[in-house]
């Protein structure tokens, strides 16, 4: 039934977020020891993890770019102020200019040539979003904030362009580092992690709604 099977994916998805815990348990030990109590709940935490995963999942689909690129970026974009919508909203525009290239809207092909950014690979697919991202930033570092900078981030991202310009301005390298520090807090995940936190939540919603309809009979 329904409540078995939330129990087996929670048990599931424990597997995913486990070194979270163990580090986390660490932490907890240390401060106890320093004199500060801490007070948390298992059940919390991995719903908080699972949350998070679906969040990315669900991103991911929306825009194409990877799970694991996208926790990598929603670290560093809030980091900048940015909200993760901001974001994914923004990555959803790229994704859209992009598609554009590959069809040879003049358009969209002028904007990135002359930004002097690569869309399509040597076989003419497009490359990866992230990397394209990162061309960009590199671009965006070197000029002057602005309305001309402002504009041009509207163009290539959509309307969410324009918050994304302080993460812009790291370039590569900047965004990169703070990347690799998302991946030493532990927030990097891969699909299969992501995924298993909507199944998660999904099972724990439909536990919620059986429980609901046998209140109401």
């Amino acid at each position: 039934n329904k409540i078995k099977a939330a129990s087996k994916e929670a048990k599931e998805f424990e597997k995913t977020i486990r070194p979270s815990q163990e580090l986390l348990k660490q932490i907890g030990t240390t401060m106890t020891a320093a004199g500060v109590v801490v007070v948390g709940s298992l059940t919390a935490m991995a719903k908080s993890a699972a949350n998070y995963g679906s969040e990315l999942n669900k991103a991911s689909q929306r825009t194409g770019a990877t799970v694991q690129e996208l926790a990598r970026l929603k670290f560093a974009a809030e980091q900048n102020d940015a909200t993760f919508d901001d974001l994914t909203r923004a990555m959803q525009g790229l994704a859209r200019n992009t598609d554009e290239v590959s069809k040879g809207t003049k358009g969209q092909v002028k904007l990135f040539k002359d930004l002097g950014v690569q869309v399509q690979d040597s076989s003419g697919k497009i490359r990866p979003l992230n990397n394209i991202l990162l061309d960009v930033a590199d671009k965006f570092a070197k000029m002057e904030d602005g309305a001309e900078k402002a504009a041009l981030a509207q163009e290539i991202f959509g309307k969410s362009g324009t918050a994304l310009i302080p993460l812009l301005s790291q370039g590569s390298a900047g965004i990169q580092r703070m990347g690799d520090q998302a991946a030493r807090l532990g927030l990097e995940i891969g699909d299969n992690a992501a995924k298993a936190g909507e199944e998660f939540n999904d099972t724990l919603d439909e536990v919620g709604k059986s429980l609901q309809g046998v209140a109401n009979t």
